[in-house]
């Protein structure tokens, strides 16, 4: 009988056990059902609404949804080539610089790269009228507009801050900057400044060519090639495409003529008198070196080749023999420009300001107005292009977007929030 008892008593333990477990699962249970039924209260987001149509002044307006209304006016390849042109636009007198903006936006563009937006008057009508005075003076190519909340507007502001501070912080030395990483940067610095030129914003006839992307960034490898092969400042070459003409092919100085003793194969005689012919000296490229000049250069040349190995440049670069100054090969200009800056360097020992005067006015007069612009220029390209460089190391499209979406996201969230 003890045995007996001893066997229920443990037996009840084990039933109070079950239930004990039992009774615990059923409460877990309903605790998870409520705490996935129980009734919360949902965040209200407000959603722009219609457009509201009333009169203003006494004319017809349209409202935009919200009291925020925003214009896309601009979408690029690389952000370093998105911020050049909204360095550009805030510069324009027909731009608020306080209401332009270079973000994502809140709803980020397949490449998630930033972009430009202005904030525009909340009637429709009118900043239609007004982005398409933009467009007619080539500031913008089109536009889109969006309607946005206050906090898509902060969040925009501080990735605008934050593009602006990094942007204008010291620049790296590009001869610190490996090659490789810096041909896509000169390629959109060069693609800037010529889209960007004043006879195409002027709609001038015949309008300069712009170059192609593939035609900047050969142009691009060929300038740091050289650059390198001189041992040049890149940026004060770059500075000095820019003068010229800005990275574009046009001839100039068509009215431009010059004494000399004899005519030379191509040349265009206007006058002769005692001995002497005055024939045409019109200049070519985007370098902007007259015929004359370039006779001079190929002297440079075949002087200089004895001391300096011009195998160890690519072959497109290489100069020829030519006895028509038009013969030369526009590649070649930019080998012939290269030599040119390096003898003025050489001849005013080392003073880079006299030698970029006188690449322009001549080494009796040296201009100092053509030698600031450069500089101002080259400082320009230097901090653009420097920045990009150095942050983007020589990656892909597709991994600079995807490292700016990662860097701005915790900035456009905490402005937002």
């Amino acid at each position: 009988m003890q045995a007996i008892g001893f066997s229920m008593t443990r037996i009840g333990r084990i039933f109070v056990s079950i239930a004990a477990i039992g009774g615990a699962l059923a409460l877990a249970t309903a605790g998870w059902i409520a705490w996935r039924t129980w009734p919360r209260k949902l965040p209200y987001v407000k959603r722009p609404g219609p457009a509201a149509i009333y009169f203003r002044n006494g004319e017809p307006a349209i409202a935009s949804p919200t009291s925020i209304l925003m214009a896309e006016v601009g979408d690029y390849d690389s952000t370093l080539q998105g911020y050049l042109y909204f360095d550009f636009l805030r510069s324009q007198v027909q731009v608020d610089t306080r209401q332009a903006f270079f973000c994502s936006g809140p709803t980020p563009t397949d490449s998630n790269r930033p972009v430009i937006f202005l904030r525009v008057d909340v009637d429709m009508l009118h900043s239609t009228s007004y982005l398409g005075s933009l467009i007619a003076a080539g500031l913008i190519p089109n536009y889109s507009l969006h309607s946005w909340l206050d906090a898509d507007l902060a969040g925009c502001r501080r990735e605008t801050e934050k593009f602006v501070e990094e942007f204008n912080a010291p620049p790296p030395l590009l001869s610190d900057i490996p090659d490789k990483d810096l041909i896509g940067p000169v390629a959109d610095f060069i693609l800037f400044k010529a889209t960007t030129d004043r006879r195409l914003l002027s709609h001038a006839d015949p309008a300069p060519i712009v170059p192609s992307p593939e035609q900047a960034r050969q142009l691009a490898e060929n300038m740091i090639v050289v650059a390198r092969f001189y041992s040049l400042p890149l940026d004060t070459f770059l500075g000095i495409g820019a003068m010229e003409n800005n990275y574009m092919s046009v001839r100039g100085d068509l009215d431009y003529a010059v004494w000399k003793r004899r005519a030379q194969r191509g040349d265009v005689v206007i006058r002769r008198r005692r001995g002497r012919v005055l024939v045409r000296n019109y200049s070519r490229g985007m370098w902007q070196i007259t015929r004359e000049t370039l006779r001079y250069a190929q002297l440079l040349y075949l002087r200089d080749r004895s001391t300096r190995d011009y195998s160890a440049l690519p072959e497109a670069l290489r100069p020829t023999i030519f006895q028509d100054p038009d013969e030369v090969e526009p590649e070649t200009l930019t080998t012939y420009a290269g030599l040119i800056l390096r003898n003025l360097l050489d001849r005013f020992h080392g003073n880079i300001t006299q030698a970029v005067g006188a690449y322009n006015g001549g080494s009796q007069k040296p201009n100092p107005d053509y030698a600031r612009s450069v500089h101002a220029i080259g400082q320009y390209a230097r901090r653009m292009i420097g920045d990009a460089a150095s942050d983007t190391g020589g990656r892909s499209g597709a991994h600079e977007a995807e490292e700016v979406k990662e860097k701005l996201a915790s900035a456009w969230h905490h402005a937002k929030t």
